[in-house]
Order: C-alpha cells, then structure tokens, then sequence
C-alpha cells in the first residue's frame, strides 16, 4: 500500500487521464481486457494501480468476461465462446452481448461513486465485489477506503462492533464505519495501510508477529538518516480531479448565492477569494474546499485564514462581519482571523438531497468557530 499522498496521488492522476470519460464512452471489448496488453482497463485497475489497493489473488473471472491466452482450453463452469469465457450464470450468448452488460455495470458504479451513492453499489450485478469497489474508489475522489479483501473487511466490521454474517455484510456499510472512524492525522492510504497491519488478510496472520504480539505487519517504523533532496518532476492529483471539483461546487454556491442576495453582490475571485458577498454590514468571505473529508478541506482552508486576515490588516480586504461569535476566551492569535466569517463549502455528499445545509458551529481546538457548509446535489 502506497501511503505517501503525492505518490499516490500521481498514480490516481495518471488512471483517471487514461480512464476519462471520453475513453470510457468509446470503451471496447478489446480494451477493456485483452491477452498481452498491459494498457487495457482491467490492467490499469489491478496493476497498475496496485499501490493504491491490491485486488489480486482472484482469477480473470472476476472481470465478469475475459479472453483465454489457450482459445483451444475450454475451462469448465464458464461459458466458453470463440476466444472469450464469462461465468455459466449469465444468460449471454456471446461476448459482446456480455461485454454490453459488464459496461453498462461500469458506468453504474462509477456515476454511483462519483455521487457519493455507495449504497448503490451493493446490488448484485455481473461484476464481483472484489472488482466493482476497487473501480468505485478510484472514481469515488478518494472516498472511499482502499481495502477490497471481503477477509479483511469482515475483520474491519468485527473490530468496529458490527453484527452479522461479516462476510455478506453490505460493503458499503463497512465503508461508512470505517469513514467514521479515519483518525484526522491520516490521509486515506495511510488509514488502509493500518487496517491492513491490524487486519491481516488470512494467509498472512500465521507466523507474521508484530511488536505487540498480534498478526500482521510490523506496526512501526525506523528512525529515516536522511531524505532524498534531488529535484523531480510531480504530476500531481490536482489538475484533473480536485481542480475542476473545485469549480464544480464554486459555481453551484456562486448560484445559490446570486439567488438569494442577487447578482450586483455576490463577487468571484475577487481578490482570489473563491466567493464574496457584498453587505451593509460587511462582506462575507466564502472558500470553498472539494476535498473528502471535513477535516481535510478545514486543514488546507487555515493557510487561506491567515492570507485573508493579512490582507485585511494591510488594509486590502474590506471590513467583514462573522456569522458565529467568538468564544470569550479566545486567544489573541485566533481573535486576529476571527473578523472573517469564513464558510467552508465540502464536497462530502451526505445525501442525493438537492440542497445546501449549513452544519452546526464547527470549533477547532476549542478555539476557531467556523460555519461549514455541505453542496449536496
């Protein structure tokens, strides 16, 4: 499991370049899987994305139809038709009328993923779990848990105090527990990559002890004698996911927002704020944030806080009103940036409810009260 966020990032990025919805759209029978070729779907999706959550151990059968490196071997319990098999239990005839099927599963569970509709997910199709989540998180903007073992789940949902037969428990809801349960510190591959030391897959609990006596992985890490200071070039995450999400969910506020106080009023980058709205009383500073996770968008919206707060003591932001008071015992520093109602907007979707919600006060510390805001579609 890559747990380094750039690195991960870079090779997310590099999928959904290929994967975009253009190639997707036009996706072929032979590009979706393929004997010998390192660049068809499948490929990308268990090898080359691998770091990012391993979905091996399973045959080609997982991929609902694949093409036989032998096309003379007709391997028992599967329909076996030309150069292709795909399992007995689907009523096709032949492989592209199978392939027409899978790729109408596909763009189900990505527009699931992408919606934030995990539950969708679950129903029975043609794709086995396995597969169908590993393609779910990697369209999902990293929200989801990369762990796809049903082994390892139904050791996640036993740790958490779910109940059950653990192992048809809805993947979806083993998600959201461990969701919930994703420590502030850890980005998301951190996070699977702790699961995974302290629920081991089953051939890997015997005779692998860590420091505490417990299966998996060694849970702890050397003292590093340096870090790599060459430069290099990153591709990055942000110019093909979190960017145009961004924008995304900048435009829908900037929308609800021209709604209710009108057109004259409501401002776009302005002084690179992502929205302003012009009042009697002050102007409204709103930043909008399109990372998973609430904690993630408040972490990267503070460097922002402080810029603000700079201009506005330099004189360069008009004076602001705050929508929520400050606690009385709120520290010289943070009183500084509490003249900015600063509104965060996230693109965690809760429901398919049309609607934008304000969530209660959220403190930081104990310190920062800041209103936050959820875009739901």
């Amino acid at each position: 499991m890559e747990t380094n966020i750039d690195a991960a990032h870079e090779i997310l990025s590099d999928f959904l370049k290929v994967w975009d919805d253009k190639q997707l759209r036009t996706l072929k029978l032979e590009d979706y899987v393929a004997v010998g070729r390192k660049d068809t779907f499948v490929q990308y999706v268990e090898t080359k994305t691998k770091p990012l959550g391993s979905i091996g151990g399973m045959d080609s059968s997982k991929f609902g139809i694949w093409e036989r490196e032998n096309p003379t071997e007709k391997p028992a319990r599967y329909t076996n038709v030309g150069k292709y098999s795909w399992p007995r239990r689907l009523p096709f005839t032949n492989a592209q009328e199978t392939f027409a099927a899978i790729k109408a599963e596909l763009f189900f569970v990505i527009a699931a993923a992408r919606e934030g509709n995990f539950s969708a997910i679950d129903r029975p199709g043609i794709l086995v779990d396995f597969f169908k989540w590993k393609v779910a998180y990697l369209y999902s903007n990293e929200r989801l848990i990369p762990v796809f073992s049903r082994d390892v789940l139904a050791g996640i949902a036993r740790g958490h105090g779910l109940t059950g037969n653990l192992k048809k428990l809805p993947v979806s809801v083993i998600q959201q527990a461990m969701m919930a349960g994703k420590p502030f510190d850890m980005n998301i591959y951190q996070y699977a990559g702790h699961l995974l030391d302290i629920y081991p897959p089953a051939r890997k609990r015997k005779g692998n002890q860590d420091d505490t006596g417990s299966g998996g992985r060694r849970n702890t890490r050397k003292a590093s004698t340096g870090k790599n200071t060459s430069s290099f070039t990153r591709k990055g995450i942000a110019p093909t996911i979190v960017t145009q999400e961004h924008n995304r969910l900048q435009e829908i506020l900037r929308a609800r927002l021209v709604a209710e106080y009108g057109e004259d009023v409501v401002l776009m980058e302005h002084n690179y704020v992502d929205l302003k709205v012009i009042k009697p009383s002050g102007n409204v500073l709103y930043e909008v944030k399109s990372s998973a996770y609430a904690s993630d968008c408040v972490e990267e919206a503070l460097g922002q806080v402080l810029r603000y707060a700079f201009h506005h003591g330099q004189g360069e932001e008009d004076a602001v009103e705050w929508s929520l008071s400050s606690p009385a015992n709120t520290r010289p520093t943070v009183a500084m940036l509490s003249i900015l109602p600063l509104l965060l907007a996230s693109c965690r979707f809760i429901s398919a409810t049309s609607s934008l919600k304000k969530s209660s006060p959220m403190r930081l510390t104990g310190l920062l009260p800041l209103d936050y805001w959820l875009i739901r579609q």
